[in-house]
């Protein structure tokens, strides 16, 4: 994976609905994270749809855009911005396409679109992210998404151990469940 497959990728693709796998497919990598053991036992266990299963395709995305993340970008360029033509140059491509991997990396930390962060001044922004030294940008990007999903992780493990309570040992054999001695 590299910087220049964000340039002009598409994030606003749904812009009033968050999708892991709708932003996955743009980079291509929709079909490894549904194919990761984690993913599959999730699914298969609480059904695709559990917002625990998005959680770990998010994480695992997240894992897959590190290299990225850890690596040096161009520096903050406020004019960027306001240029009328501002991918004439190589530089300028190499930015928007950082700007890009910054803006999805957002995305799939936070689990909303773009439009929404940008109509809420969600901080940190991409600037701030930008601005991040090198190795702590993806520790930045991984503790925003476990302040996003901590609420649903601590909820799907307080009804994990309720199932287990619920369930008979397993580990001991039918009669000794049956006689409980």
């Amino acid at each position: 994976m590299n910087f220049m497959q964000f340039f002009g990728l598409n994030i606003y693709l749904d812009q009033n609905r968050y999708s892991t796998d709708s932003l996955t497919e743009l980079i291509g990598i929709k079909n490894t994270l549904n194919k990761a053991k984690t993913v599959k036992r999730l699914s298969s266990e609480n059904g695709k749809a559990h917002p625990i299963v998005d959680i770990a395709k998010r994480q695992l995305a997240l894992k897959q855009l590190r290299p990225l993340l850890e690596d040096s970008l161009l520096k903050y360029d406020s004019l960027w911005y306001t240029k009328e033509v501002n991918y004439s140059s190589d530089s300028d491509r190499l930015y928007g396409a950082e700007e890009k991997l910054l803006g999805f990396a957002l995305c799939i930390a936070t689990g909303d679109t773009l439009k929404h962060l940008e109509g809420t001044d969600f901080k940190p922004n991409t600037q701030a992210l930008r601005e991040t030294p090198d190795k702590e940008r993806f520790k930045r990007y991984w503790e925003l998404l476990a302040d996003c999903t901590r609420k649903t992780v601590e909820d799907y493990q307080d009804e994990a151990k309720k199932r287990t309570e619920k369930e008979p040992d397993s580990s001991r054999g039918f009669f000794s469940r049956l006689f409980k001695s």
